[in-house]
């Protein structure tokens, strides 16, 4: 059954939030420790200031890439940093309100699919980085399967080498022998055609500027394990509205992802029906309401010690302005 992400479908799902979507709480609070995973083998996709080349996608294990490129895990593996998941004070996780959290979740990553795609629209950036990672968010939203060179990391003090696909295969042969492959996204996955988007949307694909540091493109939206497990993805470029459907095998073995998201990326409307004041207020919009800043509009969550807050009832979820797209993952 597919399922529109209109404003009305999120609205009565915002004052239902009890509802039952046939969500998997497993899936959507798999933790992945750092302390377990430090030799499993991940991807970063990279993009480099400096080179005209193809952005680079690396293999490598947790521990190497950490050290190679001074990266922090933590940045797309713990759910819980910088409001990527629900935020605990408003609706912690337990068994009696697991609608709930995970509807709430569901809209959460809703807005910041939303904002993400409204910052695309925006003339003007703040500065040079935040331009940089825009571009680049823009880039792979056009063209989600855009392409990029193999790269596999060996050993943190080398640097990576590039590596063609029958070469790939055989390391990845050696390392599912060793259990080590669990979090990637593989050449036979439907997410592999388009792993630059898959890895922007959960954290993995990085800017590296001309002193070779490295920079998260994008604060996750969802997680490895849902790229994996839950969610197939592709992009629209002709409506507003993302649609999710559960992808059917009937009498067969069950395969994942469970599901097919359609991420909508139409073009910007011009500005006599959306203006870049408008654009920008969504795009800047805050997540919590500041008691030290009145202005702030549009808020995910109600203030605190209000009966909104006590009841768990939802401020703004979708875009107070028609056109910006909306969609979840």
């Amino acid at each position: 059954m597919a399922r529109v992400f209109t404003s009305s479908f999120v609205q009565n799902l915002q004052s239902n939030l009890s509802t039952s979507l046939a969500t998997n709480i497993n899936h959507i609070t798999q933790l992945i420790s750092l302390d377990t995973v430090k030799q499993d083998y991940f991807q970063l996709l990279i993009f480099n200031e400096a080179s005209d080349n193809p952005p680079q996608l690396v293999y490598g294990a947790l521990e190497n890439l950490k050290t190679k490129y001074h990266i922090n895990p933590e940045d797309f593996l713990s759910p819980d940093k910088e409001f990527k998941t629900v935020d605990p004070n408003f609706c912690p996780l337990n068994i009696e309100n697991v609608h709930e959290w995970s509807n709430i979740y569901l809209l959460f990553q809703a807005r910041k699919l939303s904002r993400m795609i409204a910052h695309t629209w925006l003339n003007h950036q703040k500065d040079n980085l935040t331009k940089k990672r825009v571009d680049l968010v823009k880039e792979i939203l056009r063209l989600p399967n855009l392409k990029y060179e193999i790269y596999w990391l060996y050993k943190p003090d080398k640097e990576p080498e590039n590596i063609k696909e029958t070469q790939l295969a055989r390391n990845l042969s050696e390392e599912e022998d060793k259990k080590l492959t669990s979090w990637l996204i593989k050449p036979e996955h439907i997410n592999y055609d388009k792993i630059a988007l898959a890895l922007l949307l959960c954290g993995q694909a990085y800017y590296k500027d001309g002193n070779d540091k490295l920079t998260q493109i994008w604060t996750p939206i969802a997680s490895i394990y849902e790229l994996i497990y839950l969610y197939g993805i592709e992009v629209s470029w002709d409506t507003f509205y993302g649609v999710i459907e559960e992808i059917s095998n009937i009498g067969g073995k069950q395969k994942f992802p469970a599901n097919q998201i359609k991420i909508p990326y139409p073009p910007r409307p011009s500005e006599f029906n959306l203006s870049q004041a408008d654009i920008e207020t969504w795009a800047e919009a805050k997540y919590h309401y500041d008691p030290c800043d009145p202005h702030v509009q549009y808020p995910f969550y109600p203030a605190r010690d209000t009966e909104d807050w006590k009841n768990k009832k939802l401020n703004c979820v979708y875009p107070p302005f028609p056109y910006i797209p909306l969609s979840t993952l």
